[in-house]
């Protein structure tokens, strides 16, 4: 009978809390068609797994699930309260169904070019 010369490993239970992942992200934000075409995850990834094509992220690697494409994209996990509290001071009550404001306009870009490329309007563009 051969003797272990080592202890006997175990394999590791995997974490519950583990880290979102690009499959998250498709999952969430993808699939439910909220991308904003951003590219944040892609650009963030410092593995270098994701790319962008045409106006989506694609995987080109392996997902090591850093969490960091969840982390910076605005679409995957928004709370709202929070950030009304931290940057107005209050959350929004039952009765403004546009938040927290003082008043509320609307803008968009002169410049039709600059609006069929860019996101919103182009406001901050233009």
């Amino acid at each position: 009978m051969r003797q272990s010369l080592g202890p006997k490993l175990q394999p590791r239970p995997q974490s519950r809390s583990r880290k979102p992942g690009f499959p998250d992200l498709v999952k969430k934000v993808l699939g439910a068609e909220k991308c904003s075409g951003c590219a944040a995850c892609a650009a963030s990834c410092p593995y270098g797994v994701l790319g962008y094509r045409g106006e989506r992220p694609e995987l080109d690697g392996e997902c090591r699930f850093c969490g960091i494409c969840a982390k910076v994209c605005h679409k995957y996990e928004f709370d709202r309260g929070k950030v009304e509290k931290s940057f107005l001071g209050r959350e929004r009550l039952d009765s403004e169904p546009f938040g927290v404001a003082r008043k509320i306009v609307a803008a968009r870009s002169a410049d039709r070019e600059i609006r069929k490329h860019a996101q919103d309007g182009g406001v901050a563009t233009a």
